[in-house]
């Protein structure tokens, strides 16, 4: 086989496998569908509203974040997962737009902060939450979410 027909062979099964995990809609949420190839990815359900969000475990990936990235689609989030539950202040410092922050412990909402604004330092939870929740601006709003509404995470098995 000619070196050219095995790197069309590659493209296509790539293409293929993108397509298959929902790639056929990749647009705006490319980085989304990278991530669910690579990473970690679960559902939360809040109020019947399913949210697809990567997941960050370790220290640096809680650090990082949603910052830097210039947006967030609506049905898609990150969920910071904690060893126990605590008071955990968040920072707006380097996000480049507004996020919905929810604090969740014991399959509920505990704490919500809406649209928290770029450059927004400690945000404290009035509660102690073992997730914390980041969806787009305006999302927990939309959805009608408030403090003591059942959150189910359900942690993909891949």
């Amino acid at each position: 086989m000619k070196p050219i027909w095995i790197l069309i062979l590659i493209a296509i099964l790539v293409g293929i496998m993108f397509w298959s995990i929902g790639g056929s809609e990749i647009t705006d949420e490319a980085p989304y569908y990278i991530k669910k190839v690579i990473g970690e990815t679960t559902t939360v359900t809040i109020k019947n509203t399913a949210i697809n969000v990567e997941v960050a475990r370790s220290d640096s990936a809680r650090a990082k974040g949603l910052s830097g990235r210039s947006k967030l689609v609506e049905g898609k989030g990150m969920l910071f997962v904690f060893s126990e539950a605590s008071v955990y202040p968040f920072t707006m410092k380097e996000m480049l737009f507004p996020i919905d922050i929810i604090w969740i412990a014991d399959e509920k909402i505990v704490y919500i902060e809406h649209n928290a604004q770029p450059g927004v330092e400690n945000i404290i939870p009035e509660a102690a939450a073992s997730y914390v929740l980041e969806v787009k601006g305006g999302v927990a709003v939309r959805y009608g979410w408030q403090v003591g509404d059942p959150v189910i995470v359900t942690f993909d098995k891949n």
